[in-house]
């Protein structure tokens, strides 16, 4: 079953996705060759994008739903990490040839390796600890997401999403700092989600899920990025003054280029007023005749 709904009744289909991610995050993680990390931390985003679109009724049982699956997804990222470091390197090679030279390539490639390697060694103790905060949720958050789903909750959920991404995004310039930047991706990746949920056979709002996607993914670079530098800066020692200077210089250029085209894609798509966000779920309620508001 994709991410979104579909015609029926909208409090069985959540509560049946969060059954779905739950149950594929922990079959992820039981794989008996190596834990998927990366499939397991997708599910979980998936289903907290659900709790976070039913943040109010779900009330006080929101906090602590919320944070098991943050720990959860938490404890998985050193390995996710350690990986993207060496993709997102690669990547920083290739655009930067001339400045980021076989030397200095094979210096800081040697230790993204060990990093990576070390990562993989704990992975499946990680996954181990994951499996036990995942089941928990499994066994009681399904049946509270339905109790709790109607079709104005969920209207809400979508608005105060569209919201907090906006207006994190006016806070922010190209010179924030990467946390900054960071939190409006979080937010900016609820919403895609929120989004893809109501989209089925709506193709404006199919529309808005891809440009969404595009910009919550130009985000994970430039937090990548941050991260790759975060690992540098952590190890002076170990890479040198001259390979630390060199790529930390082509990390600045790379993110300057992203945050000018994600600042200005995401003044597009969060320039509507909030009752643009409402439309989304209209417009889902009106196509598929499904469940009378609460």
């Amino acid at each position: 079953m994709p991410f979104k709904l579909e015609r029926g009744s909208l409090s069985k289909q959540l509560r049946r996705l969060v059954r779905k991610e739950l149950g594929a995050a922990i079959e992820a993680l039981h794989n008996s060759s190596a834990p998927r990390i990366h499939d397991a931390r997708k599910h979980i985003k998936k289903t907290r994008a659900i709790v976070k679109l039913l943040r109010r009724p779900l009330g006080k049982r929101y906090a602590q739903e919320d944070a098991r699956l943050r720990d959860a997804g938490g404890s998985l990222s050193d390995l996710r990490d350690a990986e993207v470091m060496l993709q997102t390197f690669a990547a920083l090679q290739k655009e930067f040839p001339a400045l980021i030279t076989p030397p200095i390539a094979g210096k800081v490639g040697r230790a993204l390796r060990r990093d990576h390697r070390k990562a993989q060694a704990r992975s499946k103790a990680r996954a181990r600890q994951t499996l036990g905060l995942l089941k928990r949720s499994r066994a009681a958050l399904p049946r509270r997401v339905g109790e709790v789903s109607g079709f104005r909750v969920a209207r809400r959920g979508l608005t105060r999403a569209f919201l907090r991404s906006k207006a994190t995004l006016a806070t922010l310039t190209s010179e924030s700092c990467g946390d900054d930047f960071h939190a409006w991706r979080r937010r900016v990746k609820a919403h895609w989600y929120h989004v893809r949920l109501f989209a089925s056979r709506q193709p404006s709002i199919q529309a808005r899920a891809r440009r969404l996607k595009a910009l919550q993914a130009a985000l994970g670079d430039d937090h990548n990025l941050a991260l790759l530098g975060e690992t540098l800066l952590e190890h002076p020692d170990g890479f040198g003054a001259r390979t630390t200077a060199v790529v930390l210089g082509c990390i600045k250029k790379r993110q300057h280029v992203l945050r000018r085209h994600a600042l200005a894609s995401g003044r597009r798509l969060f320039a509507s007023k909030p009752g643009a966000a409402d439309a989304v779920v209209n417009r889902w309620r009106e196509a598929q005749e499904i469940e009378k508001p609460r």
